[in-house]
């Protein structure tokens, strides 16, 4: 492989230990508390795990909405830079594909759907830098998630699409 093409060993590196430190946190944590009914809002995890923390369902639904925010910029950016269509379809489609998982994670009343579109700068270039920074955030913020919640099998989820936003930065890297 020449230097440029796919991501860089840094980046598949920091991904592998993104999901290396979701089985670590989900292996030895402690146990989370005893379920203690349905929480005010409602809403409950998916996971065979039997207890649940009121806390990883709020990391849940704010996961949501910040991977919304991501889909409807990355949408509304092809629909105002049609060049970038063969870069940003895959990344429609794998966003797409984390809100599903994180929606699926919730059984009970599922999270309202983001309806703010982020602004798309008029310049192309302008507006891939903005992407590669909403990336960097989503990244930083999935991974702060992974560590922070009790549920192992949500760790993973998290931490994953973590990773799944380092590549997609990586793969930015060098576009016009």
């Amino acid at each position: 492989m020449t230097a440029g093409e796919g991501p860089s060993r840094r980046v598949v590196l920091t991904g592998a230990l993104a999901v290396a430190l979701a089985g670590v946190t989900g292996c030895t944590r402690d146990p989370a508390p005893t379920d203690t009914g349905p929480s005010a809002d409602r809403r409950t995890l998916a996971d065979p795990e039997p207890s649940r923390d009121d806390g990883d369902v709020a990391r849940v639904v704010q996961a949501i909405a910040a991977e919304e925010t991501l889909l409807r910029y990355c949408t509304a950016m092809e629909r105002r830079h049609r060049s970038s269509r063969p870069v940003l379809r895959p990344l429609i489609t794998r966003q797409r594909a984390h809100v599903t998982t994180l929606r699926d994670i919730l059984i009970d009343n599922p999270a309202e759907p983001t309806t703010v579109t982020p602004p798309v700068p008029t310049g192309q270039r302008a507006a891939i830098r903005e992407l590669e920074g909403l990336l960097v955030t989503a990244r930083d913020e999935r991974l702060g998630d992974c560590l922070a919640v009790s549920s192992g099998l949500l760790a993973r989820v998290l931490a994953s699409t973590s990773a799944s936003h380092a590549c997609t930065f990586a793969s930015l890297q060098g576009q016009p």
